[in-house]
């Protein structure tokens, strides 16, 4: 087939010999990080998988590929008429509480940032609920294209690393009330259970009520310590994220 052949030519025979045989059962692959991390038996395909370096070098050889970015038509004041490419990504932080978000970087024809981030992000819900596709496509020069997805991508991660920042200082706030609150009731069920204690032992109570109380406050002694270390295994914020789409913005 044209697949077996471009992969023979450009992919290499020890790298996509798995797509090589003759199998009908085909071969799970998956486009996202996440769900290639939850089935490890998915191939990940990414840009730099043998199989899409294979066809990107083939059409490399072929002379180049015009790329037509999906053409969304908005009616808006956020920002001057024109013609604007724009990028989405999927961004997840990890943390005590996890969030995601959809984070939309918007270039000018000069390939500088079009707009603020919460503007862009006003205008990436206008686009979902007002949007329309263009009656004519756009051909996008490649290598334009190209410095724009560098442009956007670099934009983008200084934006993970503030948002990033912010999330540490709001991570510690939280984990630091949430240890005060968490030390707070178990030191007053510790000393509860500790007044009883020595109360018993002055008053020469029975040694197996003695025994019940020292193994109470064994206990919540050893749940505090655990719900604390458990606590501390979020104090490291990560974050990862999905590349969901590009195109070009035609405002109207």
């Amino acid at each position: 087939s044209t697949l077996q052949s471009t992969l023979l030519q450009y992919g290499g025979a020890s790298s996509v010999s798995r797509y090589l045989g003759s199998s009908h059962d085909g071969i799970p692959i998956t486009f996202d990080s996440q769900t290639a991390f939850d089935l490890p038996k998915f191939d990940f395909i990414n840009v730099l998988h043998p199989l899409a370096q294979a066809i990107v070098r083939n059409y490399e050889d072929a002379g180049g590929l015009q790329s037509n970015g999906h053409h969304v038509v908005l009616d808006t004041d956020a920002l001057s008429e024109g013609f604007y490419l724009y990028f989405i990504f999927k961004l997840k932080v990890k943390a005590a509480r996890s969030n995601s978000t959809m984070e939309m970087i918007i270039l000018d024809k000069d390939l500088k940032v079009a707009c603020t981030d919460d503007e862009a992000e006003i205008i990436l819900g206008d686009m979902v609920e007002r949007g329309s596709d263009a009656k004519q496509s756009y051909a996008i020069n490649p290598e334009i294209l190209d410095q724009a997805y560098r442009s956007a991508k670099s934009i983008f991660h200084a934006r993970v690393e503030k948002m990033r920042k912010e999330a540490e200082r709001n991570n510690d706030a939280f984990l630091n009330l949430r240890l005060e609150s968490l030390q707070s009731s178990y030191r007053k069920s510790i000393r509860m259970s500790s007044d009883l204690l020595q109360q018993a032992r002055e008053k020469r109570s029975q040694a197996r009520y003695i025994r019940m109380l020292e193994g109470t406050i064994r206990r919540l002694e050893a749940e505090l310590e655990e719900k604390k270390r458990k606590l501390e295994e979020n104090r490291i914020v990560g974050d990862s994220y999905d590349e969901i789409a590009a195109g070009i913005l035609e405002v109207v």
